[in-house]
């Protein structure tokens, strides 16, 4: 699991690797990232900002979740993981033709 402080560290290496502390950046962080890992934009963004002239941090990442194991839980969200696979395939509009 990527930690908040994982990401602070590469994203410093990355600054001092390439010299940026004179630069104007955007640093987009994009991938998959556990759920229960809260991405404080803000305490990221403070934490490096002495490694650049100026930073601008966007999240683009999105969480990760196994559709399987979710899909097989008796729960509203296990039915809402099935619905939505069906919606994919056409389910639904079969059903409904059929009505």
């Amino acid at each position: 699991m990527t930690t908040r402080q994982e990401i602070i560290e590469r994203i410093k290496e990355n600054a001092q690797e390439h010299n940026w502390q004179d630069s104007i950046v955007q640093l987009t962080l994009v991938g998959e990232v556990e759920p229960e890992l809260e991405l404080d934009m803000g305490e990221i963004n403070h934490s490096i900002q002495k490694y650049f002239f100026a930073v601008k941090l966007v999240n683009n990442t999105q969480p990760k979740y196994d559709l399987e194991e979710l899909k097989r839980q008796k729960s509203t969200v296990g039915e809402f993981v099935r619905m939505e696979k069906d919606l994919k395939f056409g389910g639904f509009l079969r059903r409904k033709k059929k009505r």
